[in-house]
């Protein structure tokens, strides 16, 4: 048992690296968005990342607005900086137009991800495409590390607002967005979430979905997602404490049923057939994230098979 949760640890660590949002080149989109939230409640820390990736006029659209703002004509790190910490920060942390939202959480920071020194970046990958002239076309790669605080309900994992925060941050008031052809922009989102913990997501079926032993991921879209901070049917780390607790069980009937046979043929067979069923509920909480109610029966059912099955073997 000691294994299998220093492996989820490791998976957990893994995916917490490995889908970080990053850009992913050309595409169909305009405008990308690539955002994660990375969840630990029982530290209640709930933070994550964006990326926004703008492509070609819309890229020439926002540098152009950073000139006029700015009174430059091309753009170096100082402005870079200046726009990034000055207004892409400050739209998302005081939610002006509805961008302070990363699916269920309130942003209440948001900091470049390599973070700022006196108020210049620290990597000018963080706004990499950004710095040169404002007449470029070239892709605009926004990065962003941002914390927050849970909100009830269900919402939207990246809402439009957010998607197009780049550009919200250099106006100051709605009719001003207009400037910008927003509404012929095709988008693509991506997002995903880990959670460890005692809470779940809720979310539409059809996703990718994997339950890490101490938590859950999920990748998805723009759609509906809903958190629930204390879960105990749903929680995968309470789920996994009741597996634990049946591959204990199931090795305890082997044990107590097979105390006289002791190195028998019949004690191995009893033990492989634990071992089999152990693997199997293992199986079904990683690969079948089912509601919890329907794995606790199926644990249920699996301990009674387990019982009978150990008990013919050694012919009681």
């Amino acid at each position: 048992m000691k294994r299998v949760l220093l492996s989820g640890i490791i998976l957990i660590l893994v995916a917490s690296i490995f889908f970080v949002p990053t850009s992913r080149g050309a595409s169909g989109g305009d405008i990308e968005i690539f955002s994660d939230l990375q969840i630990l409640d029982v530290g209640d820390v709930f933070g994550g990342h964006i990326t926004w990736v703008i492509h070609g006029e819309y890229a020439k659209e926002l540098r152009t607005a950073i000139g006029e703002k700015y009174g430059v004509s091309r753009i170096d790190l100082g402005t870079a900086s200046k726009y990034f910490k000055h207004d892409l920060e400050r739209v998302v942390e005081n939610n002006r137009f509805g961008c302070g939202y990363l699916a269920f959480v309130r942003i209440s920071r948001a900091d470049p991800l390599h973070d700022d020194t006196q108020g210049i970046l620290n990597n000018p990958d963080d706004v990499a495409g950004l710095i040169g002239p404002v007449n470029s076309t070239s892709d605009i790669t926004l990065r962003m590390l941002i914390r927050g605080e849970p909100v009830d309900g269900r919402h939207f994992a990246v809402t439009d607002n957010l998607t197009f925060a780049p550009f919200y941050a250099l106006v100051n008031n709605q009719s001003e967005i207009s400037k910008f052809n927003l509404n012929s922009a095709s988008v693509e989102k991506h997002h995903s979430e880990i959670l460890a913990g005692f809470g779940s997501l809720n979310y539409p079926s059809g996703f990718l979905t994997l339950r890490l032993i101490l938590g859950q991921y999920v990748s998805m879209g723009g759609e509906w997602i809903e958190y629930s901070p204390f879960d105990p049917l749903n929680s995968p780390l309470i789920l996994f404490v009741i597996f634990a607790a049946s591959a204990y069980v199931i090795k305890k009937f082997s044990e107590i049923l097979g105390k006289k046979k002791r190195g028998t043929l019949m004690e191995r067979k009893a033990r492989n057939f634990g071992n089999v069923m152990k693997i199997i509920l293992f199986a079904i909480y990683l690969l079948l994230p089912l509601y919890g109610i329907w794995y606790m029966v199926i644990v249920g059912i699996s301990l009674a098979g387990s019982y009978f099955g150990i008990k013919k073997i050694y012919g009681s």
